[in-house]
C-alpha cells in the first residue's frame, strides 16, 4: 500500500468513526429529549396537582376571619336560643300556674253550688 492509499484508508476510517460517533451522540440526544419532556410531563402533573390541592384549602389568615366571624354569630344564635328557652321557660310556668289557678276557682264554684244544693234542701 502506498502512503496515498493510507492515506485514504486512514481518512475513510476517521470519516467513519466520526458518522457512526454522530449517529450515537444523536441517538444520545434523542433519549435525553425524550427523558427530559417525559420528567417535564411529570413535574407539570404534579403541579397541577398541587395547585388542585391547594385550591382545596383556604388560607390561614382567610380561615382565622371566617372562624372568628362563624364563632361571633354562634354566640349570637345560642343567646338568642337561650332568651327563648327562657321565655318558653317562664311562659310554661305562667300557664301552668293559670291552669291551676283557674282549677281552683272552678272547684271554688263547684263546692259553693254543691253546698247551696245542700243548704237548699
Amino acid at each position: 500500500m502506498t502512503d496515498s492509499e493510507l492515506l485514504a484508508e486512514r481518512i475513510k476510517h476517521e470519516k467513519e468513526m466520526r458518522e457512526a460517533l454522530a449517529e450515537e451522540v444523536e441517538k444520545a440526544l434523542g433519549i435525553q429529549a425524550t427523558e427530559t419532556a417525559r420528567r417535564l410531563h411529570e413535574l407539570n402533573e404534579a403541579h397541577k396537582r398541587a395547585a388542585d390541592d391547594r385550591s382545596m384549602f383556604m388560607a390561614k389568615d382567610a380561615f382565622e376571619v371566617f372562624a372568628k366571624d362563624y364563632r361571633d354569630k354562634h354566640a349570637v344564635i345560642v343567646d338568642a336560643l337561650s332568651r327563648q328557652a327562657g321565655l318558653d321557660e317562664r311562659s310554661r310556668r305562667n300557664w301552668a300556674a293559670a291552669v291551676v289557678f283557674v282549677t281552683v276557682v272552678i272547684n271554688i264554684i263547684a263546692l259553693l253550688f254543691a253546698f247551696d244544693k245542700l243548704a237548699a234542701r
